[in-house]
Formats: structure tokens, sequence, C-alpha cells
């Protein structure tokens, strides 16, 4: 996936390094176990709109990519296009990556169940 900002072009990949990253920092410890929860909670709280977790997956997702974004420039970059687009941008590129695409199209299909 790719965004324009400030008229340079940046490149976010959801990949095997951003499923390990999100699983390190949304990973869920008890009773001796550790559960990996990245893209659960990602998915999650992408579909609900919430900007910080958006502005953290675009930070992760560019992470090994050069050149680098840097979290101020997604922060005006967010603020001064449409929202919507960008969910709905980083969303496709979950559904599309072979490492998130399982999860994330299962994800989905439970919330939108949830809802009816």
């Amino acid at each position: 996936m790719e965004l324009e900002i400030n008229g340079e072009v940046y490149q976010f990949v959801f990949g095997f390094g951003f499923v390990k990253e999100m699983n390190k920092r949304f990973a869920i410890d008890g009773r001796g176990m550790k559960m990996n929860a990245g893209i659960d909670t990602v998915v999650t709280n992408l579909y609900m709109g919430d900007i910080e977790i958006l502005v953290e997956v675009l930070k992760v997702a560019n992470l090994t990519e050069k050149p680098r974004v840097s979290e101020k420039d997604i922060i005006e970059h967010i603020g001064q296009c449409e929202v919507d687009t960008v969910f709905d941008k980083v969303m496709d590129g979950l559904k599309e990556s072979g490492f998130t695409k399982r999860k994330t199209l299962k994800l989905v299909e439970e919330i939108e169940k949830g809802q009816k």
C-alpha cells in the first residue's frame, strides 16, 4: 500500500514484520499463557474508527521501508484528507496481504455478523 504525504510517496507493508510487531505490542498474558492479539486488536479498532490505532498501524507498516514517514507527518496527513479513505486503504491492505488476509477477513465477518 502507498500513500502520498507532503508530495512524497511512502510504502506501507503488512508483512511478517508487521504482524510480529503488532503481536508484541498487543499480546495478552494470563495464567502463564501468552496469546497474540495484534491483528485482532488492530482490525477491531480500525473497524470502530480508532484514529490512534490508525496512526500506529501506519507507523509500523512503514518501519521497514524507505523513505520512512514521521508520526507527525502521518497525523497531519490524516487531518488534511478524508479520514475514511485512509481507514479504507489500510483495511484493504490488511485484507490483501498474505500475512493478514485470513484473520482480517474472519474478524470483519464476525464484527459485521454481530452488528446485525
